[in-house]
């Protein structure tokens, strides 16, 4: 009824000197790293300590957001979220080809595909990570990055506007599908006809369906389109905010319809590559 064996384990810790202690949490991301063998530690971890993380956190606070394993609460937001959403603009200076010439040859940038959004969140915590260590200058004793690049620093000024998009679309997503000749309450897989908070939690008003994002994702990764190059700041703006768009204004007869054509699950909707095509058509024709 017993267990009578001992597992070895090996605490690093600072000693008593000053300025040990701080000295400790300088160098932790790279003790981590030498020690991440077997039971590894979360990537995402490393690269929160490695401060891959501290520009997001200098836009959004870090009340709220489960940054770190092991601190989740219920309603918090998740890390992998937010980095999904960052990975947009990331995105846009992608396939735009307004990456410098990369800082540092290691990591490699993958090439991103937007529907890792909604089935990959590892493929965009990856990515996300690439180009902040690619850009960022490594302090060589701590092995902390720091992220100086302005016109990086500007796509992830967009984040907030993104999330705050992603709950105004989830709110609003119900009724502006219904207005397209659905029925979004008679959709049985993954919509409860329950009153729910949006996921990021900017606004305190209340949607009246709980479903799942796989039917929005790919309309959220539109605003792609709403992103410009200022070639005289070197930044990345907005021709226009998603949050100031009149959603009624968008053409969305296709997307219900692809909608439909996917048998009404969320899981093939979000990963529908047609769908993101069309999406793009949505957005230029609204700027048009």
């Amino acid at each position: 009824d017993t267990f009578n064996f001992s597992i070895p384990i090996e605490i690093q810790y600072p000693n008593d000197d000053d300025g040990a202690l701080e000295q400790f949490k300088d160098f932790r991301s790279s003790i981590c790293g030498a020690r991440n063998t077997n039971a590894q530690v979360k990537d995402e971890d490393l690269d929160n300590q490695m401060g891959l993380y501290e520009p997001l956190k200098e836009r959004l606070g870090n009340d709220n957001y489960n940054w770190r394993s092991g601190e989740e609460e219920k309603g918090n937001i998740s890390r992998r979220d937010v980095i999904a959403i960052a990975d947009l603009p990331l995105h846009f200076l992608q396939t735009k080809s307004l990456l410098p010439a990369q800082a540092n040859s290691d990591p490699q940038i993958p090439l991103f595909n937007r529907i890792s959004i909604y089935s990959q969140k590892a493929a965009c915590s990856a990515f996300y990570s690439a180009i902040m260590e690619s850009y960022s200058d490594k302090n060589a004793e701590t092995g902390k990055y720091v992220m100086n690049n302005s016109l990086i620093l500007s796509a992830l000024d967009m984040v907030k506007d993104i999330m705050c998009f992603y709950d105004k679309l989830y709110i609003e997503f119900p009724a502006l599908y219904n207005s397209n000749k659905g029925s979004f309450g008679s959709i049985k897989k993954g919509v409860k006809q329950i009153k729910s908070k949006p996921k990021f939690k900017t606004t305190s008003a209340l949607c009246d369906y709980d479903y799942a994002d796989g039917f929005i994702i790919p309309l959220l990764t539109g605003v792609v389109n709403l992103m410009k190059y200022n070639s005289s700041t070197g930044r990345l703006e907005w021709i226009i905010n998603p949050n100031q768009i009149d959603l009624s204004e968008l053409d969305l007869s296709m997307y219900v319809g692809s909608i439909k054509e996917s048998a009404y699950n969320p899981q093939d909707v979000g990963k529908k590559s047609s769908l993101y095509a069309a999406v793009d058509m949505i957005f230029g024709f609204y700027l048009f």
